[in-house]
């Protein structure tokens, strides 16, 4: 087998990195707009509180996140990056965070569920064990701040 030179391969890495930054900002695009599809998301171990209302994508990317439907007939349109729903006399709120403000979490992932290669595996998905501390997602600064355990990195 013919060894590649280390130019050849620092190379390879930093195209296939390219790669999975724009499948996770054009992942991240295609989020916005349209109606919410915002759950209850439990079984994510949070410094404080039990609960998150976020979008059901969002949910099942972190390690325990178990989104469970919301009865909402009405999202009202965001203010101060929070969209609330008033309906059958309780009130829900959910934070809605811009594209700017994602930022790689380290050590939330679900399992397969990583947005990029790691120092162990090539590409994003190929992590099986949940929250794997050199596995990063794309989320929310403010959601990352939330969750035990993560560590905040920053998307280049």
């Amino acid at each position: 087998m013919e060894q590649q030179s280390p130019r050849l391969t620092r190379l390879a890495t930093q195209l296939a990195l390219a790669g999975c930054i724009t499948i996770s900002v054009l992942g991240l695009s295609a989020c916005s707009g349209g109606k919410p599809d915002i759950v209850k998301c439990v079984g994510v171990p949070l410094k404080q509180g039990n609960a998150l209302y976020i979008d059901k994508g969002l949910c099942k990317k972190l390690a325990g996140g178990k989104p469970e439907p919301v009865t909402c007939q009405q999202w009202s349109a965001a203010k101060n990056d929070v969209i609330t729903c008033e309906d059958k006399g309780s009130q829900l709120k959910a934070q809605q965070y811009p594209a700017s403000q994602y930022i790689k979490c380290y050590g939330v992932a679900a399992a397969s569920m990583n947005d990029c290669g790691t120092p162990k595996t090539a590409c994003g998905g190929s992590v099986h064990v949940a929250r794997e501390k050199d596995a990063w997602i794309a989320i929310p600064d403010g959601l990352c701040q939330q969750i035990k355990g993560s560590v905040v990195g920053k998307m280049k």
